[in-house]
């Protein structure tokens, strides 16, 4: 989906969860979750993934996404 539509998919297969994190929302059996950012305005770089049991997005996945990509943002920028 992020392929075909890019920055222009909208709900109810992505929203935000605000300083440039996204979500992509898969629905099979489970609700899986992609935790996801745009880099340079060009790539999408997956964080993290997991199945969503309860109706908010659970801090400790959010903490996970930023760790990795304020990580991913540190690489980047040292070359």
């Amino acid at each position: 989906m992020l392929r075909t539509h890019g920055i222009a998919l909208r709900r109810p297969w992505v929203g935000s969860l605000g300083k440039g994190l996204w979500e992509l929302r898969i629905r099979t059996r489970r609700q899986i979750r992609i935790l996801y950012f745009l880099h340079a305005g060009r790539a999408f770089v997956l964080l993290h993934a997991f199945v969503k049991k309860t109706r908010e997005v659970p801090q400790s996945e959010l903490a996970i996404a930023n760790r990795r990509m304020n990580e991913y943002l540190r690489r980047a920028s040292n070359g």
